[in-house]
């Protein structure tokens, strides 16, 4: 990034997720990528068993539960990345607006970042270590991102604007017996137009099967198709 001039930018890297903010003349975008060991998580749901049972539930959100192991990889880029923006010289009066954004994994820590900081007083100590945010995002654009939270999580709070490719089967877990919703802003792409969803439909399990075992589901999930298909839809 230093050999492309990027002009402004950090990385902060943490076990779980990877954070790359940058600023240009007219936005800061910040970009999420999570682990690399998303297929293994995909092809084993176990943890989603385990981690819905131990939602988060804080008094500033009330009793609106997130996945567990989401929230935690992004909750400790929180403070370090705070730390960033602020060196980017961000006065009270910048009107900056900030995005955040994701693809697989990245998008769910991405969504959850942006419902943290696009509160009304993103700065108030509502979570757990005292620490202050000082960001406060505008919107948040997502790419194939897996369900992060239930049904008070996509509807009360902020959510983001989420594009899906209709075979990408990473959309279609954690599972919603598991207490998990699809966010409602989301935008299909089928490879030949974006159509804006209301209510995305849940995948039969011999049909979320059928796309894992031969591989479909995987192969669409590529972030090379997402960026050809917003690029034709375009």
């Amino acid at each position: 990034m230093r050999s492309l001039d990027f002009g402004q930018f950090f990385v902060v890297i943490r076990r779980y997720a990877i954070v790359v903010g940058v600023r240009t003349p007219n936005m800061i975008i910040i970009a999420i990528r999570g682990t690399k060991y998303l297929y293994d998580w995909v092809v084993n749901l176990h943890a989603s068993k385990h981690i819905i049972r131990e939602r988060h539930h804080f008094e500033d959100f009330g009793e609106v539960g997130f996945h567990s192991g989401f929230f935690r990889a992004i909750f400790g880029c929180f403070e370090p990345v705070s730390r960033e923006i602020k060196k980017f010289n961000l006065g009270d009066q910048d009107a900056t607006p900030i995005y955040v954004t994701g693809h697989s994994l990245g998008g769910a820590l991405a969504a959850i970042m942006h419902v943290v900081w696009s509160r009304e007083y993103p700065k108030v100590h509502a979570f757990p270590g005292n620490i202050s945010y000082a960001a406060k995002t505008d919107a948040s654009y997502t790419f194939g991102m897996p369900r992060y939270g239930d049904m008070r999580a996509v509807t009360q709070y902020a959510t983001p604007y989420h594009l899906y490719n209709e075979l990408d089967i990473v959309p279609t877990v954690p599972p919603k017996w598991l207490g998990f919703e699809n966010c409602f802003s989301e935008f299909k792409l089928d490879g030949t137009s974006l159509e804006n969803v209301q209510g995305r439909e849940s995948l039969r399990f011999a049909s979320w099967l059928t796309r894992l075992m031969t591989g479909k589901g995987i192969a669409n999930h590529a972030m090379e198709i997402y960026r050809e298909r917003i690029r034709e839809a375009l």
